[in-house]
């Protein structure tokens, strides 16, 4: 496909109509995403929407290019850490909860970047909307989005509210 993002892992998929990566499953569908998906979750070994589930990242039969988690705050190091040894490099981590909580949110901060570079991950995040390519149909935000807005090469690094609200009118 492209060699960067030719598989992707969606952490917690499940057929639950209110399950937040099941939004970004959508959008990757209805934005035409050709790179092979994964759906994990420890609870469900059920298809959704074709995609094939799986138990843990350990589990894939490759590791995915990316890994897309929205967990509570407290358990994104320990995320971070667990798929840095199972070969990850790359995330996106929409999760909320760290330096605008606080100092309790900002050591939550600290360790997943440790954590992010003694694995030598990259990640998007954390507390935003993570990244939309239209050239490739890789389309993370959590807000729905029916299609791809048209145009040329567009580069948008939203603010989480302000950009739930941006990609909506995109797309009027």
């Amino acid at each position: 496909m492209n060699g960067i993002t030719d598989s992707i892992a969606i952490i917690g998929l499940s057929s639950k109509p209110n399950n937040i990566p099941r939004l970004v499953l959508e959008n990757l569908i209805r934005w035409g995403y050709k790179g092979r998906i994964f759906g994990i979750n420890p609870l469900s070994s059920d298809l959704q929407d074709g995609i094939k589930m799986y138990k843990e990242v350990g589990d894939l039969p490759i590791v995915p290019d990316l890994v897309y988690v929205l967990i509570p705050a407290r358990f994104v190091p320990d995320a971070i850490e667990s798929y840095g040894k199972a070969g990850v490099k790359r995330m996106a981590i929409p999760s909320g909860g760290f330096n605008e909580m606080g100092e309790e949110g900002k050591k939550l901060s600290e360790l997943a970047l440790q954590k992010a570079r003694q694995y030598g991950i990259r990640f998007v995040g954390p507390n935003g909307l993570t990244v939309a390519n239209t050239v490739n149909g890789l389309c993370l935000p959590f807000v729905p989005s029916f299609s791809p807005p048209k145009g040329g090469a567009v580069n948008y690094l939203p603010e989480r509210r302000r950009g739930s609200h941006a990609l909506e009118s995109s797309n009027r």
